[in-house]
């Protein structure tokens, strides 16, 4: 531009010259566009006139002047052109920034209108990119580190420590400023409480340490970190603190983790291990529980601790073990289950766990109901139950004198070492009972030698006297002699027969012959039987019967057995002149037979033992008794066999006793079982004794023969088969055990010939297995008698047998 005015020509001369330096040396980038007028199809553009060095430098753009936007740019932003028509339409000017995707670079652009004919805009712009790249990375650190804040396991909060107002005694605090989502879970303390109140207002009572330590961080500006237990929360916590901004800020951050569960399995292994070796060397069960229930008493900081057995019939709870830190007494003794609440009762028998934190309703049904909850369950209390095939047996319980709420950790810790220790406890009983298995047959044994020796002995020194006498030492002549050797052998025979009888028991093979028993009769045969001995021990023996008779079902033998080793241990228990007596009587459906006396009575642990194999009552080494403490125990198992029961019962030492035994009555006596038949006695017929003792054989044969039979006697197995096929005799009584040819291969050998078919053989034997029994039966015997066997029965059993090989 020229005027005619040579003094403002150079004005603007020089202001051109100045405006051309600004405009090379400017920072930001300059362009002058032109509008570039095109047909309505065709989209705007404009042309550069003019760009300065910066222009390259921002846009990376070189050699613009004299093309168009387009063609330079042909993915240009249609937004950006919008803006430069606006412009260049309107005049007004605009601000912007813009992202140029072809070039990969932010703007910041101002655009103005510097003409409108021709139509001409010019662009002042500014290279923004690093500066919007770091908006944009300070935008996706800050989501970063908010998720972080957010998700993260560990608690974190920044507070500012609150001065303490010594004048004003209020002293130094701290307020929580920002706190993540797991302060809340971790704290077990509401975020909105957290972030509206101080911390001495959140959580009143809390200790000091922590104020103190948070004040030492903001104030020195030094990081620690500490683990600590909060009694106020109950909580454990590992916590690293640290200062934020200067100290006149008085702000910290603090990053902490809940630690108690940790805490808390490293004091439950450590409780198990100490479980562990407290009882290690302990033998006893009682011992066991003692030492388990002082150390988790004391671990769970409890008033009581202890176990409780449900012991058969499985209706009373017996607590015989437990510990007291003395806030509670003992609960050692008895208690009914009716005394507890019966839906506790029911979640024991489930195998159910029963936390509770106070009283429980009290049972209503009886005057001492609650009795049990008073004791028991009325206070903060876990009860863990202990089930043996599905059966409550027993139970571990913690109480507590404080209404206190049990944690699952804490229940879940009791469970498993009530499984551990009532495993162990089981484990020792067994060995316990085992031990005392051992004892009791040790002591049986030397009892078994010293009965058997007196009676050999008596025998022994008798016989030796009628040697030497002849019977005629007029103190001991042949009849009294003969009378004592009977006795004692009877004697002998009686704890034979216990112990085979023992033997049948345990080895569950003693075999029932069912009739009908008429127990009127029963009694009075029995007790008849009985006089003789009680005249003998100077004792009284009486009976009471009911009117009517009474019948059951059952081994008439079996039974006899039963009421005679019951009697016999009356006589042995009741001092001389004692009495003894024996009722019947009828109760609902059932016979009741009692069976007591006034003499020297039952202890508490003796009425409970009474039955078990090898049991006595108090014995002491001169055994004023005698016996094998064999005979109840056959008497509890041959009553069981006849689905009845009995009981023992005595007031205490010197107070007399009774049994009383319970048979189910039989009320319907067509319905019977095959009685007797009375069979003709056969003693006319032949039979062949077969023995190896020929002692033995010669004896029996003796006292056949007294009986009417025609009796021959052989001494091995190959003698008795020769024997038998030159006598033909009607019945053969065979030993089993003899030397190179056995009673059962004889047996075999005559059941093989035409003439040996129907001969009674039967077995004459010391062998008592049902084992053997039944290796007979398959041998083909007939039948089978147990060495000793009295005469009566003997030439009964033959006589029956005579009979049966008559008949065919």
């Amino acid at each position: 531009m020229e005027t005619t005015d040579p003094q403002q020509n150079a004005s603007l001369d020089s202001f051109a010259s100045v405006y051309a330096t600004v405009f090379a040396n400017m920072d930001q980038g300059f362009c002058l566009l032109e509008k570039v007028h095109n047909s309505a199809h065709h989209p705007s553009d404009f042309r550069y006139l003019m760009a300065n060095p910066a222009f390259e430098k921002h846009t990376g753009l070189s050699e613009v002047v004299g093309k168009t936007i387009r063609q330079v740019i042909p993915q240009v932003e249609p937004e950006t052109m919008a803006l430069y028509e606006q412009v260049a339409l309107t005049g007004q000017s605009t601000q912007f920034e813009t992202y140029v995707a072809p070039l990969d670079r932010w703007m910041e652009a101002n655009a103005f209108r510097i003409s409108q004919q021709p139509t001409q805009i010019a662009v002042l712009f500014t290279n923004i990119t690093e500066r919007k790249r770091a908006e944009e990375a300070q935008q996706v650190s800050e989501v970063k580190y908010r998720t972080l804040f957010e998700t993260m396991e560990q608690g974190f909060g920044i507070g500012q420590i609150l001065p303490a107002d010594e004048q004003a005694g209020v002293p130094m605090d701290y307020q929580w400023l920002e706190v993540n989502p797991q302060f809340e879970r971790l704290t077990g303390l509401a975020r909105a409480d957290v972030l509206t109140q101080t911390t001495r207002q959140l959580v009143p009572g809390l200790e000091e340490t922590w104020y103190e330590g948070y004040g030492h961080v903001a104030t020195t500006g030094e990081t620690v970190s500490f683990e600590a237990y909060s009694p106020v929360l109950s909580r454990w916590f590992e916590v690293y603190v640290f200062a934020l901004g200067s100290p006149a800020s008085r702000r910290v951050g603090v990053l902490f983790s809940n630690t108690t569960e940790r805490k808390q399995q490293q004091k439950r292994q450590a409780l198990l291990l100490k479980l562990a070796d407290a009882t290690r060397s302990l033998t006893a069960s009682v011992d066991i529980m003692a030492a388990v229930s002082e150390l988790v008493g004391g671990y769970y900081e409890v008033g009581r601790c202890g176990f409780a057995d449900v012991p058969p019939p499985y209706d009373h709870l017996v607590i015989d073990q437990d510990w007291s830190n003395g806030t509670l007494p003992s609960l050692q003794r008895v208690y009914p289950l009716s005394s507890w609440d019966e839906q506790i009762i029911s979640q024991f028998r489930s195998g159910q766990t029963v936390a509770m934190s106070g009283a429980v309703k009290q049972a209503q049904s009886q005057p001492q109901a609650g009795e049990l909850n008073q004791a028991a369950a009325s206070r903060s209390s876990i009860w863990v139950p202990l089930l043996k095939e599905g059966q409550w047996v027993a139970s571990f319980f913690v109480q507590d004198t404080d209404n206190r709420s049990w944690t699952e950790g804490e229940v879940s810790l009791l469970e498993e070492i009530a499984e551990r220790t009532w495993a162990a406890v089981v484990r020792a009983r067994a060995e316990e009972a085992l031990r005392e298995e051992y004892r009791r047959k040790d002591q049986f044994m030397a009892m078994l030698g010293h009965e058997l020796r007196n009676p050999l002995a008596a025998m022994t020194n008798t016989l030796l006297v009628l040697e030497l006498t002849q019977g005629q030492d007029q103190s001991l002549p042949y009849a009294k002699g003969i009378q004592m050797l009977t006795r004692h052998s009877q004697h002998l025979t009686r704890m034979v027969d216990d112990l085979l009888d023992m033997s049948r028991i345990r080895q569950g093979i003693v075999r029932l012959e069912w009739e009908v028993v008429n127990l009127n009769e029963l009694l009075e045969l029995t007790v008849e039987d009985a006089q003789p001995l009680y005249r003998e021990r100077n004792r009284q023996l009486s009976l009471a019967l009911p009117a009517q008779p009474l019948y059951v079902r059952g081994d008439e033998a079996r039974l006899a057995q039963v009421v005679m080793n019951l009697l016999t241990n009356g006589a042995k228990y009741t001092h001389p002149q004692g009495k003894v007596w024996v009722s019947l009587e009828l109760a609902e459906d059932q016979a009741i037979l009692r069976v007591g006396d006034n003499g020297i009575g039952l202890t508490q642990e003796e009425r409970t033992g009474i039955f078990e194999v090898f049991v006595q009552g108090a014995t002491s080494l001169d055994r004023p008794h005698g016996g094998l403490g064999l005979g109840l125990t056959v008497v509890k198992h041959l009553v069981e066999q006849h689905r009845g029961q009995i009981q023992a019962f005595s007031p205490g030492l010197e107070q007399g006793s009774e049994f009383v035994i319970r048979l189910p009555r039989l009320r319907d006596l067509t319905d019977r079982a095959s009685t007797r038949q009375d069979e003709q006695a056969y003693t006319s017929g032949r039979v062949l004794v077969v023995d190896d003792n020929a002692d033995f054989a010669d004896m029996t044969a003796r006292l056949l023969r007294s009986k009417g039979f025609e009796v021959y006697t052989r001494y091995t197995g190959a003698q008795g088969l020769a024997g038998a096929e030159s006598l033909r005799p009607d019945a053969l009584l065979l030993d089993l055990g003899m030397p190179y040819l056995d009673g059962y291969e004889v047996c075999r050998q005559i059941r093989a010939q035409v003439w040996g078919q129907a001969m009674a053989i039967i077995a004459l034997t010391g062998y008592g297995l049902e084992a053997d029994q039944q290796k007979a039966a398959q041998a083909g015997f007939d039948g089978y008698l147990l060495k000793p066997v009295d005469l009566g029965t003997l030439a009964q059993v033959v006589a029956e047998g005579i009979h049966r090989t008559k008949k065919h």
